[in-house]
């Protein structure tokens, strides 16, 4: 088990960078543009990961994010 929490230590660490690379934020915004959201919804992202979906999503809906990572969801 301590090798799994090592790995998503690391792995969290450095996941983000992908926000900046274009086939990354095209597999949001695909996926975003599947779903029929509609303001002052609630959302929830299982292995929602650092969270990064809420970026491509409107301003106004609320989203719960829940990851089986400790280090994903510490910030």
């Amino acid at each position: 088990m301590n090798y799994q929490n090592d790995f998503w230590k690391q792995y969290f660490r450095y996941y983000d960078i992908l926000l900046k690379v274009i086939p990354y934020q095209e597999l949001f915004e695909s996926i975003v543009k599947h779903l029929d959201v509609k303001s002052g919804m609630t959302i929830l992202d299982l292995g929602a990961g650092t969270g990064n979906l809420q970026y491509f999503l409107p301003n106004d809906v609320n989203v719960i994010g829940l990851d089986n990572s400790e280090e994903a969801l510490k910030d």
